[in-house]
């Protein structure tokens, strides 16, 4: 059995743990754990992998819940919804969980599916990884954020402990780009396991987007909350000199509703209601790009960043925070980087009055870069190399006993400890 790709020397695939007699009429099936059924960037990029994936891999997604992440996946996986489960972490925007989940309850639900790999989608949560575990099948970890240095998020174990955890749980640790490796490492990942992938989108829809109809439009897109920074863009531009010739939307829905307030706040203030548009809701990203001129992107730690890719695939300009994923993407004067401050980020909002576009390479060769890096034949051959990777690991490591903090007692006495779950 082997896996299509479209390198000339096709991927072998052989499963010891699986009926050989069944292997070739059987697609390999991957049961995926979600921490959320909501649409936010982790979500979006395990429907694209399932859909680029599909024809290769049998996919079935656990969801705590029914919300539009369940329907964008079908028809290309099933989809078995829960009652919600919690995280073991928390933050400003997710708070202490009261809950009498039982962990019994969702390792039925585990165990009821036939798979052969698991994969935990998000740092957030570590069900799949245990039951994997217990059931001796390979697993793996798709690792979309820092954790704690974007989100701010406070882990029952420690953060070096969550990623002991993740390390010894693991037959790769898949990462959507370096900057994440490099951190993931430094807290004591296992180079060994450790893989990155090419995340796509929809890019055809931005590549055919015409030049904006007004030079003078700035988008901010993303969940409203202090780590996207949609605060900082809003100071910026009502202390440039752009702020009575331009206009600034700020959309996205409302995770942090104390966040939403102080910016609602600060328009009335500073009578900015007829120069900021302010949409605390999920928007169609699609149609807010063709009238965009500008996208900022002021995250500070943002691991990779699909609102820039989906800007640099509609050839617009991209002001970004200097670091992480941003850096990387913008690097190469494909967009106008500011040290994150908000003194720098006026500063290149007010050289917008002049051509920008001779400061930027040209827009069809930044078209191109996220064509030949972020295309759905990337996500996919990135990821069949992870789950062989992953299996050449489950076959040759040796078993490693899982100590006593990782088991599921652990793991909840840690949690209440540090008020997680109550």
């Amino acid at each position: 059995m082997s896996f299509q790709t479209e390198s000339s020397l096709p991927l072998k695939y052989d499963t010891p743990f699986r009926n050989e007699e069944l292997s070739y009429v059987e697609k390999p099936k991957v049961l995926a754990l979600a921490h959320s059924s909501n649409l936010a960037g982790a979500q979006l990029a395990l429907a694209s992998l399932i859909k680029n994936t599909t024809e290769q891999l049998d996919w079935t997604v656990v969801c705590p819940g029914n919300g539009p992440f369940v329907g964008s996946i079908d028809p290309y996986a099933e989809a078995v919804v829960t009652d919600k489960y919690p995280w073991w972490c928390k933050g400003a925007a997710y708070t202490s969980l009261s809950t009498d989940f039982k962990i019994e309850e969702l390792n039925d639900v585990f165990d009821s599916i036939e798979y052969d790999y698991g994969l935990t989608n998000t740092i957030t949560v570590p069900w799949l990884a245990y039951n994997s575990r217990m059931r001796n099948k390979p697993h793996m970890w798709y690792i979309h954020e820092y954790g704690d240095i974007d989100h701010n998020l406070s882990f029952a174990l420690g953060y070096d402990g969550t990623i002991d955890y993740i390390r010894k749980l693991s037959d790769a640790v898949i990462t959507v780009s370096k900057s994440v490796g490099e951190h993931l490492l430094k807290h004591g990942a296992s180079a060994d396991t450790l893989k990155y992938i090419s995340q796509s989108f929809d890019i055809d829809e931005y590549l055919t987007i015409n030049p904006p109809a007004d030079e003078k439009e700035l988008l901010i897109l993303g969940s409203i909350k202090q780590s996207k920074g949609q605060f900082d863009a809003l100071a910026g531009f009502n202390a440039s000199t752009i702020k009575d010739t331009h206009k600034l939307t700020i959309a996205g829905p409302v995770t942090e509703p104390w966040y939403a307030k102080d910016i609602k706040r600060f328009i009335a203030q500073n009578d900015l209601e007829d120069r900021v548009n302010f949409i605390p809701e999920r928007v169609d990203a699609l149609e807010q790009m063709k009238r965009a001129s500008t996208v900022l992107v002021c995250s500070r730690n943002e691991a990779l960043g699909r609102i820039t890719l989906e800007a640099l695939a509609a050839g617009r300009t991209v002001i970004g925070s200097r670091g992480g994923g941003t850096e990387m993407l913008l690097s190469d004067t494909r967009g106008i980087l500011y040290d994150g401050s908000v003194a720098d980020l006026t500063r290149k909002m007010n050289g917008l009055g002049q051509d920008t576009n001779t400061l930027l390479q040209p827009v069809q060769d930044r078209r191109q870069y996220a064509i030949d890096n972020f295309s759905p034949i990337n996500e996919r051959n990135d990821f069949l190399e992870a789950v062989l990777a992953a299996e050449e690991h489950y076959v040759q490591a040796n078993p490693v006993e899982v100590q006593r903090y990782m088991g599921k007692t652990g793991i909840f006495s840690a949690m209440k400890k540090v008020e997680i779950i109550a």
